[in-house]
């Protein structure tokens, strides 16, 4: 399926905004990505981690980035509003796939000095880590050496299909 008129609108919007392409960026030594699961889904127990440390500023991830930044023109709301919404409507594997690989892209692309892991099991193909954000950060000159380290072990799991790395390389809080 190709993509569809409202996925080419939004990367569009994303390919003329350098300016908010540049912004979408976690502080130096904060990034944070996440996938699989080690419990429970990663996603879930970074949520309950920020829940119970509301003042943990120790890290960020792509959703707290999209929270501070502002929709389209004409969209009310945030950023990750805005991208939640559009991924409701339009087609998982064909459209909203495609849209946050491209928002995790420029994530790991903006990513400064340390980056920080949350990695459980069932790492494949399917996942934005797996065919995006490993990549981007592999290729950027600004990762620390612990960091691009990580990358690389990453990076050979995903190669070599072990889809079990449950790893994390997380930051004192």
């Amino acid at each position: 399926m190709a993509l569809l008129q409202e996925t080419r609108s939004f990367l569009k919007f994303l390919h003329d905004n350098e300016p908010l392409r540049r912004r979408i960026a976690a502080a130096p030594d904060k990034t944070l990505l996440y996938a699989g699961s080690i419990i429970r889904p990663a996603w879930k127990e970074l949520a309950e981690l920020r829940a119970r440390n509301r003042n943990d500023s120790s890290f960020e991830i792509l959703p707290d980035v999209l929270n501070r930044l502002p929709p389209p023109p004409g969209a009310t709301g945030t950023l990750k509003s805005y991208v939640e919404a559009l991924t409701e409507r339009v087609p998982w594997r064909d459209n909203g796939f495609i849209l946050w690989r491209a928002l995790s892209g420029i994530f790991a692309s903006n990513a400064v000095g340390k980056v920080y892991f949350y990695v459980g099991s069932g790492i494949s193909a399917e996942k934005v880590l797996a065919t995006t954000e490993i990549g981007v950060l592999a290729r950027n000159r600004n990762i620390d050496p612990v960091s691009l380290e990580v990358i690389r072990y990453i990076q050979d799991c995903i190669r070599t299909r072990r889809p079990d790395i449950n790893f994390g390389y997380m930051p004192d809080s």
